[in-house]
């Protein structure tokens, strides 16, 4: 009797186990795929993400930081996104509120009257004219209202849909349009140019 309740407890355990095993091979199997698919969606847009942030913190860095907070952030709320088509927009959103929160932790600790924006860095590909050129684009987008930027470079530069911008900024299209044209209008006088070349 003593053999057989061994036996049994045995293949009790025996059966656990590959119910464990079975149950987390599946888990593994779909996590993997979720990151597969989260990599996928991710890859085409990494570029434009950091680009998204070095535009609002002018700060290469920080832009690289807030990048991978954003990613990582979003890795981790992956489960929630019911849509994938909302992928694109869901995640510049994420990187949005990632840059408001470091500006706002950067506020709290430099608030003794240094720029919240390093100066650009030049690299051995700038050359002087574009340097100039990108200092003055720069030093006029630092001028418009945190909105605006954002439209302008999410519009003009990353090629988002203004449905898109949208869904990130919040409130209606018309909202997203007006901020765009107001936008474009203050960057054209900023930089003395003709608000038609825009």
């Amino acid at each position: 009797m003593t053999t057989t309740m061994a036996t049994i407890y045995d293949m009790s355990n025996d059966a656990n186990d590959s119910v464990r095993n079975e149950s987390t091979s599946k888990a593994l199997t779909h996590e993997h795929s979720d990151q597969q698919r989260f990599m996928e969606l991710l890859t085409p847009l990494g570029d434009a993400l950091l680009r998204f942030a070095y535009s609002l913190t002018r700060n290469y860095e920080e832009a690289q930081d807030i990048t991978s907070e954003a990613i990582l952030k979003a890795w981790e709320q992956f489960h929630t996104l019911n849509n994938e088509a909302a992928f694109k927009p869901w995640i510049f959103t994420i990187a949005r509120r990632a840059v408001y929160r470091h500006t706002e932790r950067k506020r709290r600790f430099f608030s003794f009257g240094t720029s919240p924006h390093a100066a650009l860095k030049p690299s051995p590909d700038n050359l002087p004219d574009d340097l100039a050129d990108a200092q003055l684009l720069y030093a006029a987008l630092d001028k418009l209202s945190d909105d605006q930027r954002e439209a302008v470079m999410l519009f003009d530069v990353l090629g988002f849909s203004l449905e898109e911008i949208r869904q990130m900024q919040g409130g209606s299209l018309s909202g997203v349009k007006s901020r765009l044209v107001r936008g474009r209008e203050k960057l054209a006088a900023l930089m003395g140019v003709r608000n038609d070349i825009l």
